[in-house]
């Protein structure tokens, strides 16, 4: 599976697509033309040994769509923008070394950080105000495993004194949910980005339904 990074069409329609290729064709004489760029993912689903992998979409700090891609290497465990996948200094969204996924029951602490948050999800992003959603939602939202998380890789960069220079609010969680999905957050916000698959199965799902 391949997704392009560069190069974009300005949005508009097919219509408006066509029409632009058309005047980019007649202009191809006097003009170079920029190089497609494309990044290949291969592994962009889910298994039973690395439930998180693959490609997720879910509405990001700025309150649009977002896609993701979480990879599994010797290191652990890191999501990046798919949008970022061409900029090797581009910062992860988040990273863990750690890959223990805690599972049910969880302490009141635990209860108590995903109790206070809010879901950030297509219908919230319509309404400035977000609705809060309970620890159990639906049978399938229940959270089923918590997994610690960081923002950056600094946060695991110690000063001379082997203390880290670092406040703990980088530190966060993943919510993975009865049905196979996730949500994350960090200290320094009271949000859950949930997340959805892009890929069942070998296909593509509707990239725009959250």
């Amino acid at each position: 599976m391949y997704t392009q990074l560069a190069n974009k069409i300005s949005p508009g329609g097919e219509r408006a697509w066509r029409k632009q290729r058309k005047k980019e064709k007649e202009r191809q004489g006097r003009r170079r033309w920029e190089p497609e760029h494309f990044v290949k993912i291969v592994d962009f689903s889910p298994t039973p040994a690395r439930p998180l992998q693959g490609l997720w979409k879910g509405i990001c700090d700025d309150i649009n769509l977002d896609f993701y891609l979480v990879a599994y290497d010797a290191g652990g465990i890191i999501c990046r923008r798919v949008s970022d996948l061409s900029s090797g200094s581009a910062a992860p969204v988040f990273w863990t070394s750690n890959t223990t996924l805690i599972k049910f029951p969880f302490s009141p602490d635990e209860e108590y950080l995903y109790d206070s948050r809010v879901h950030r999800r297509a219908l919230a992003a319509a309404n400035p105000i977000h609705c809060q959603q309970p620890w159990r939602e639906t049978e399938d939202e229940v959270v089923s495993h918590i997994m610690y998380i960081n923002s950056s890789y600094d946060l695991v960069v110690r000063d001379s004194s082997g203390i880290s220079a670092n406040p703990p609010q980088g530190e966060g969680r993943i919510w993975q949910y009865k049905d196979g999905t996730f949500g994350f957050g960090f200290f320094w916000d009271n949000f859950i980005i949930d997340l959805k698959r892009m890929v069942e199965d070998g296909c593509l799902l509707d990239a725009v339904e959250v």
